[in-house]
Order: structure tokens, then C-alpha cells, then sequence
């Protein structure tokens, strides 16, 4: 929290909303903001996830104040990615307007983000002025862009569905873009990435860890002396971007070692976020229904105890509200045999062949 900020389980939500202003007041308003980003953090602690969600996009929307700083683009560019609520979507849209380089695929990410919020969209207050539409902010913030935007613009007018707020928004936001000058707009790819969780090899054997079927075992009886892909999900979460696609290409990684040859020779696993909920059965279940193909190195886990080992350990992105998650981002690492991270993924989706490859290379070795 920024200097002079606490808050606690039972702050009323003005006390949380002065801790948002407080950090864009400080001297390092850039760095505050990024540190009340963190899912776990005390700003969203025990909140239900609408209102998790609605201070998160208010945070968001503090960087096109505070400039937003290296270490918080990875955020913004997961929420453009695969956030759902509107009130976070718009923030991140916001929130670009803080950096003078955007990547380059910033614009794809707010012209998906647009369409996906378009069934639920709805008036955001997270500026000085009245409420207004986050689909039209997120097209709002694409004419910055210039030139490059006019086309991606075009194409979201043409699928029509649209209210008739974003609809203008739309053609004041495609002339915004053609009449802007042509310009160098953006960077490339964003190479921001957070730092590998830096894990002690071993300090999480003794874990007690239950599988789908029932069968209990230790960590380091399931996972030492050969290389695995651990994931993390819930099978509550309601965005099928983050935990169901997670799932969905974790099977398309294990699908890739048996072709390969190479499955009896790495473990693919996933856990929940949430294991005082997920029970075997609903493990089962829900890799059953995401045609998850089980066998001995291919499982859904939960702790039997409470997951702040692993979360610890993983350096997991999660906080919790008064009944299950209320915050999370897309976790992922490759381990070695030793249990060593060799690969590293939070806030954005990750791609199934990087981590195919990266165990093959661990076996191969």
C-alpha cells in the first residue's frame, strides 16, 4: 500500500477508494497504483468480485494520470485480453494512454476487448467527467492510435449490435484516427514479463495434494525427478479466457508429448485456486467436460490443506472474497526434474507450443 495507506478485511469502500486516491496523490503515483494491482493485495482483500473489480478498474485508469510504468503493461495488456468487466476493460483502455510507446498489438487487444464486452456493456465512472460507456472508451482510446486504428475502427462499425453511444463514439473515434497525422505510434511486442518466481527446489515436497480421483500423495511424489507444466485455475471462475482455456491447452500440451513420444516422461497438472470447493468430483468433472485427458501424469490437483504453500512458492496472482476468488490472473511454470523454474507465465494467455517445447527440451537434456 502507498505510504500512510492500511487498509483491512473490514475498510468500508470509501476508506479503499481514498487509498487509490492517496497513491495517485504521492510523489511515485506510477509505482503506488502498480503495487495496488496485485490480486492478493490488501485493497481487495475479502470484497466480493464485482467490487474487487470496480476498484481495480479505477486503479487502471490511474495510470493515464501517473504514466504507466513497465512493470504494470503486462496487466493492462492481460485485462484487454481476456477481461470481461467493463469497469476493468475501460480502465486498461485508460491506462494506455500513460505510456507514449504502446506495443504494437495493443490495438487487436482493444478492438477484441470491445466486441467482448459489447453484450454486457455498461456506464463507467472512473474519470472527472459523467459516466460513460466503457465499449465507447475502449474505441475512445483506439483513435490515439492514429491511422493504424482507422481500419480496426471500420471493421468494429461494420458488426454493428452496437448501442447508440458507442455507435458515435465509433465515427467520431475512425475520424479522430484518419485525420491524425501519420506517425511512428507504437512499439513492438511487448517484451515486459514479470520475474520467474524465484523457488526454493524442494521447499513444497511435503505439500499433501489430492487428485481428481481421490488419491492423496505429497508434491514431490508426483512432481520430482522429471519435468511438468503446473497450472492454476477454479472451476467457478465465470471468464472463459482464463481458467477453461487453461485447461483447454494444458490437453493440447499433453496431446503434443504423446505424439511426441514423450508423455510418460513429464507431468502436465493444474490446480485449483480454490481447493476448499473443488472437490475430486468437481475436478473430475470439469476436465471431463473440457476433455481433459487424464492419466498417471496427467492430472487437476487441489491441497488438502490451505494452498498459501503453493501460492507462496508460485508467487501465485489470487486474492479471495468472502466466499471464493475474487481476483486472479493466469499463472503457469515449467519445472525441470529438480524442480526449478525453466518457464514462466502470469497475467497473459500463454502459448501451448512454447511450453511443449520447453519440457521437450528439459527431457531431451
Amino acid at each position: 500500500m502507498p505510504a500512510g495507506a492500511t487498509i483491512d478485511a473490514t475498510a468500508p469502500a470509501d476508506e479503499r477508494q481514498a487509498a487509490i486516491d492517496l497513491a495517485l496523490a504521492g510523489p511515485d503515483a506510477s509505482a503506488a497504483l502498480t503495487r495496488l494491482l496485485a490480486e492478493d493485495g490488501p485493497l481487495y482483500r475479502d470484497l466480493g468480485a464485482s467490487e474487487a473489480e470496480r476498484l481495480r478498474g479505477r486503479v487502471l485508469a490511474g495510470f493515464a494520470v501517473a504514466g504507466l510504468p513497465p512493470a504494470a503493461l503486462p496487466q493492462v495488456l492481460a485485462e484487454l485480453e481476456t477481461g470481461l468487466n467493463p469497469q476493468v476493460v475501460a480502465g486498461a483502455a485508460l491506462a494506455l494512454a500513460g505510456t507514449t510507446s504502446p506495443p504494437i498489438e495493443a490495438l487487436d487487444l482493444l478492438a477484441a476487448a470491445a466486441l467482448r464486452i459489447r453484450p454486457v456493456d455498461d456506464l463507467t465512472a472512473l474519470g472527472a467527467g459523467p459516466p460513460a460507456s466503457a465499449a465507447a472508451q475502449v474505441v475512445r482510446a483506439m483513435a490515439g492510435y492514429g491511422p493504424p486504428a482507422a481500419s480496426r475502427l471500420r471493421v468494429l462499425r461494420a458488426e454493428g449490435g452496437w448501442s447508440a453511444a458507442v455507435t458515435t463514439a465509433l465515427s467520431e473515434a475512425i475520424a479522430t484516427a484518419e485525420a491524425a497525422a501519420p506517425k511512428g505510434c507504437c512499439g513492438g511486442r511487448s517484451g515486459a514479463v514479470p520475474a520467474a518466481p524465484a523457488v526454493t527446489p524442494g521447499a513444497v515436497d511435503d505439500v499433501q495434494i489430492q487428485d481428481q480421483t481421490g488419491a492423496v500423495m505429497r508434491f514431490g511424489d508426483l512432481f520430482a525427478g522429471r519435468p511438468a507444466a503446473i497450472a492454476f485455475f477454479y472451476t467457478r471462475c465465470m471468464n472463459p479466457q482464463k481458467c477453461s482455456l487453461t485447461i483447454s491447452r494444458l490437453a493440447t500440451v499433453k496431446a503434443r508429448l504423446r505424439a511426441a513420444g514423450l508423455d510418460e516422461q513429464a507431468s502436465v497438472a493444474a490446480f485449483t485456486y480454490d481447493p476448499a470447493y473443488d472437490t475430486p468430483r468437481h475436478l473430475e468433472t470439469y476436465g471431463r467436460d473440457r476433455d481433459f485427458p487424464f492419466d498417471a501424469r496427467c492430472r487437476l490437483l487441489r491441497t488438502t490443506g490451505p494452498l498459501e504453500p503453493l501460492q507462496a512458492h508460485f508467487e501465485l496472482g489470487v486474492g479471495f472474497g468472502p466466499a471464493t476468488v475474487n481476483q486472479h490472473r493466469i499463472d503457469l511454470a515449467v519445472i525441470d526434474a529438480a524442480g526449478r523454474i525453466a518457464l514462466s507465465h502470469a497475467h497473459r494467455l500463454w502459448d501451448d507450443g512454447e511450453v511443449f517445447e520447453t519440457l521437450a527440451g528439459l527431457i531431451r537434456a
